[in-house]
């Protein structure tokens, strides 16, 4: 009887950490998904699924767990709103190349590729975003254009020909009336946002270039788009008389307003028109300094590499000579933009269990290149400039350079941003 009440006591105490750890209760509103039910309910199943694959140790997830539950609640019988442990569901979740957390994906009429959620994080904007693609299945439905099941059919309906942005990628932002202001002029983002319509030819055209310009930009610079049929007031507050319009909003548009964009229409002039305007605003890739363990995944374990550079102690540099070192991270990142590379820095000694793990052992400054993916990092040995770090990264992203094994990344403490100045001694004790 002793060892039956201790399994007990040992299974209740497992069900109690779980559900701890767990953002959702199995009795809420949120479907939870494991790879089986997942592809009963939502590959499977007719109507269309919002699903949230999440990490149950990241801080934006936490955040979105209440306005999840409640845009559930609201869609109830309408739309399926569910989630995956991404941490569990590993194969499920590369499957649908998820990288960052949360990542919202809808699943309609053509399961097989779902749309990314680009919108607010609030219940009314998730549920707003729900209906809409509810109704845009019911009327291909009615059109006759799917099947009403996960399967799409090989002859295309003329709104997925379109220049519309569900027919683009899922790095392409749909931007509405309802979002337009908190995503793109409240942003601290530069963006480049068509104005289309989906009858427009060269939209139409312009529509692949766009999807592929978004995603090797992403990162650096968002891509949204407009149905300038749909959203009139918009495209008329910014003088959209033609289609495609393309305009670009810096940060701090809404006093200024936006340029008009005059480049290609292909995606690797888009990219380098984009590049340039960035260089022409100073709108340079920020290097966060890693302060957190949210940081180092939404900043920099996000990206297929993850480079984390280690700079020495600001009473040993004073704050013009640590400058100088952010300075050579950040040309590193503009040198690779565009590229799977994530950047962060960090103050060496901060961060004990990271630099046992990667063997860095007081050799500052240093940069690690890092793959989580593959359990597989190399740190730089060279001098610390420019041509030197590029050389390393550029060898580390061809495949050039021999790497190490690790077991697993280390926990990140969270510690005080740099205040930007020189160190200053504490006040030595009166006797």
């Amino acid at each position: 009887f002793g060892k039956m009440r201790a399994a007990r006591y040992a299974l209740l105490l497992l069900s109690t950490l779980q559900a701890c750890w767990a953002l959702y209760a199995p009795s809420g509103p949120v479907e939870l998904l494991t790879a089986d039910t997942f592809s009963r309910q939502v590959e499977e199943g007719s109507g269309v699924y919002m699903v949230e694959f999440y990490a149950p140790w990241c801080g934006h997830c936490k955040t979105l767990a209440p306005e999840w539950e409640k845009a559930a609640g609201a869609l109830k019988g309408v739309v399926g709103v569910a989630a995956v442990d991404a941490t569990q569901e590993r194969d499920l979740a590369s499957k649908f190349a998820v990288q960052g957390f949360p990542t919202i994906l809808t699943f309609a009429a053509d399961k097989a590729n779902p749309q990314k959620y680009q919108g607010a994080r609030t219940a009314d904007a998730i549920v707003a975003a729900g209906l809409k693609s509810a109704e845009a299945l019911v009327n291909q439905r009615l059109k006759g254009t799917t099947s009403g099941g996960g399967a799409k059919k090989e002859t295309a309906s003329e709104d997925s020909k379109s220049g519309s942005s569900d027919s683009l990628s899922s790095d392409v932002v749909e931007l509405t009336a309802e979002n337009f202001d908190e995503l793109v002029l409240e942003s601290n983002d530069p963006w480049l946002v068509e104005f289309f319509a989906p009858w427009c030819g060269h939209c139409k055209n312009l529509a692949p270039e766009w999807a592929k310009a978004a995603t090797t930009l992403k990162g650096t610079m968002k891509l949204g788009a407009v149905d300038a049929t749909v959203h009139s007031a918009v495209a008329q507050k910014y003088d959209v008389s033609g289609y495609p319009t393309i305009k670009f909003f810096a940060p701090g548009s809404k006093e200024e307003g936006p340029k008009e964009y005059d480049g290609g229409r292909v995606e690797d002039a888009i990219v380098e028109w984009s590049f340039k305007k960035m260089d022409e605003y100073g709108l340079g890739p920020e290097v966060a300094e890693l302060v957190s363990e949210d940081v180092l995944r939404d900043a920099c374990l996000s990206k297929r590499i993850c480079v984390v550079a280690v700079l020495p102690h600001v009473m040993d540099t004073g704050a013009e000579g640590r400058q100088k070192y952010i300075n050579v991270v950040q040309e590193n990142a503009k040198k690779f933009r565009g590229k799977p590379l994530g950047f962060v820095w960090m103050e060496g000694g901060q961060q004990t269990k990271f630099e046992e793990t990667f063997g860095i052992s007081f050799n500052y400054p240093t940069l690690v290149a890092i793959s989580e993916a593959k359990l597989r990092y190399q740190a730089h040995r060279g001098a610390f400039d420019e041509n030197a770090t590029i050389k390393f990264l550029q060898n580390v992203f061809a495949g050039r350079v021999q790497t190490v094994g690790f077991k697993g990344m280390p926990p990140i403490r969270k510690t005080e941003p740099w205040d930007g100045k020189d160190y200053v001694p504490p006040p030595e004790d009166e006797e």
